[in-house]
């Protein structure tokens, strides 16, 4: 581990996904459990990767499991092999993910035990953090790949 200001770099192997549908984000809230990174706030689809499971099979994966949209419901637009994140409760760690931006046009989700609920938010929420917390180290480069991905 390394020490970077005032985060700490800890292991992660993990991916962070922003699902993108006409030039609205979706963003899930996250469960207030302590045992959970970034609990009780709005951000995006975030999960382990699982051994020899690609990085991209663990964004499907993730999709699928905390807001069941399949494959056949997703284009991917944008792959970053890395950005930091960290945690914006405990403000202590940071770690690094593979982020990737997605395009779809199924706006009917569904999630599952590890938020409490959903919505589609415009590109403006995130750049003020309206509803909205920031998870990544370098906010900037993340929304540009964002806002790229929801231009008409």
């Amino acid at each position: 581990m390394k020490e970077d200001g005032k985060y700490k770099l800890v292991e992660g192997d993990g991916i962070t996904a922003a699902i993108v549908h006409r030039q609205k984000v979706l963003l899930v809230k996250r469960v207030n459990i302590p045992i959970i990174s970034n609990p009780g706030i709005w951000t995006f689809i975030m999960g382990k990767r699982n051994k020899n499971e690609t990085h991209i099979e663990t964004a499907y994966r993730e999709i699928q499991e905390e807001v069941r949209l399949g494959r056949v419901d997703l284009e991917p637009l944008v792959q970053m092999d890395e950005v930091l994140m960290f945690d914006a409760v405990r403000q202590n760690k940071m770690w690094k993910n593979s982020f990737f931006v997605f395009k779809t046009e199924n706006p009917k989700v569904r999630i599952n035990y590890e938020n409490t609920h959903f919505r589609w938010a415009e590109i403006s929420e995130l750049e003020e953090e309206r509803e909205y917390t920031n998870i990544f180290v370098n906010k900037k480069s993340a929304l540009d790949r964002i806002k790229e991905a929801a231009e008409p």
